[in-house]
């Protein structure tokens, strides 16, 4: 099997690692903030269990609604909203 590495691949690969670098560094931001305001592992426990729940329900159900949308616009739409979440935050 040959992988096709056409321009736009390439750029899809490039920006996605990142995405997922920045989501790393955010996480272990957060999970340091948590923890020197708090002092609490209790908190930083319930963070992430209140991270993954929302995963664990709606996987079955986002997964089937995801393949019927148009890939590009979910992308730009995913991408935008995560831009937006962060920088409230900020």
């Amino acid at each position: 099997m040959q992988l096709n590495l056409t321009k736009n691949f390439i750029f899809f690969l490039i920006s996605n690692t990142i995405s997922s670098l920045g989501d790393y560094i955010y996480d272990i931001a957060i999970i340091v903030y948590l923890y020197q305001e708090t002092g609490s592992s209790l908190v930083l426990g319930s963070f992430f269990i209140f991270q993954f729940v929302p995963t664990l329900i709606f996987t079955p159900f986002i997964g089937t609604l995801i393949d019927k949308l148009d890939k590009e616009n979910y992308y730009f739409y995913k991408y935008t909203k995560r831009i937006n979440t962060n920088n409230s935050i900020i």
